[in-house]
């Protein structure tokens, strides 16, 4: 039996009915999930705890030990599912997604995502990769190597992230980005993250990520149609930082500036065009303005910059560092 997935309120993939009393036929109830109906492949299980890899992974008693292993089992383009539970150290590595339209969750808390997942030595938890197109990834508090991010994205297209932590404490990593691409590779469009939270270490708190929330440098017309919507950021480096974006949709962040409070720390956006960056809200304190401007557009005019706040007060971003 195939199993939906209830996240957030609202079903996503499909449930499998079983057979039809009265055809004989199997009978499969397919709702939206994420941008169009569809229906799930193999339904995968992983438990961190008593799973093991010699398993089937098809129910939560036989499930696999990590997610590495499930992903060797999963179908590009079938939409496959991994549930995780029990999540920690487990994982052999990296956790490379190279199959595409795979969809990973972590079983968590219902207020937060508890499946914790460290960095494997000074690594990304998650590299996307362009063999793994279209991946959703939801539920898990994320760690990161000491210079690298939580996710990493390598040329991967059309990714959907939300509802993940990073930098929280509890992992006990220290990572420098909650998510970023390759240094090399650039490519991410039509990316969408939402729902994230990043706790940095630049402030009062007890956050972990030492840089940046969102970092995407030199991404040219690859970072087109990416979108970033209703993340909260706390006292890291910039919020979000994009070169080159193209066509993107920043909306409804909200971002706690850190104790420094340099100009850009909520968005910083250089050389970008075509985007609307609407309703977001920064403070460093509470404060009806702050002593440096929140955000920066060197090219402000090719870009729509809408009811953007400082506090309380709608602000237009500075053209100059």
């Amino acid at each position: 039996m195939k199993l939906g997935y209830l996240y957030g309120g609202k079903l996503k993939g499909s449930v499998d009915l079983g057979t039809d009393p009265y055809t004989g036929l199997p009978s499969t109830l397919t709702v939206p999930g994420g941008f169009f109906p569809r229906t799930v492949g193999t339904v995968f299980f992983v438990d961190g705890s008593t799973g093991d890899n010699d398993n089937d992974g098809l129910s939560q008693g036989t499930a696999f030990n990590t997610i590495t292993y499930a992903l060797t089992q999963c179908t590009s383009g079938e939409n496959d599912v991994i549930f995780c539970f029990n999540m920690w150290d487990q994982e052999p590595g990296v956790i490379t997604v190279n199959k595409t339209d795979v969809h990973i969750f972590g079983v968590g808390l219902p207020t937060a995502p508890a499946a914790y997942l460290p960095a494997i030595g000074d690594n990304p938890v998650f590299r996307l990769l362009s063999s793994g197109n279209g991946v959703e990834i939801a539920g898990f508090t994320l760690g990161g190597g000491d210079n690298n991010p939580g996710i990493e994205i390598n040329n991967c297209y059309t990714a959907w992230l939300h509802d993940l932590w990073f930098g929280h404490v509890g992992v006990g990593d220290t990572p420098q980005d909650g998510i970023r691409n390759d240094a090399g590779l650039h490519n991410y469009a039509n990316l969408l993250v939402e729902n994230c939270k990043f706790f940095g270490s630049l402030g009062p708190g007890k956050g972990a990520i030492s840089r940046y929330g969102i970092f995407f440098n030199a991404s040219g017309i690859n970072g087109q149609n990416a979108q970033f919507v209703n993340n909260r950021f706390f006292n890291v480096g910039y919020a979000i930082r994009i070169v080159y974006g193209i066509d993107q949709l920043i909306e409804h962040n909200y971002i706690k500036i850190p104790t420094d409070d340099a100009i850009g720390r909520g968005i910083y956006y250089h050389q970008g065009a075509g985007s609307l960056i609407a309703n977001n809200k920064a403070t460093d304190d509470g404060a009806d303005a702050m002593t440096n401007a929140a955000y920066y557009d060197n090219v402000v005019a090719s870009n729509a910059w809408l009811c953007n706040q400082e506090g309380i007060l709608d602000v237009f971003p500075d053209t100059t560092l």
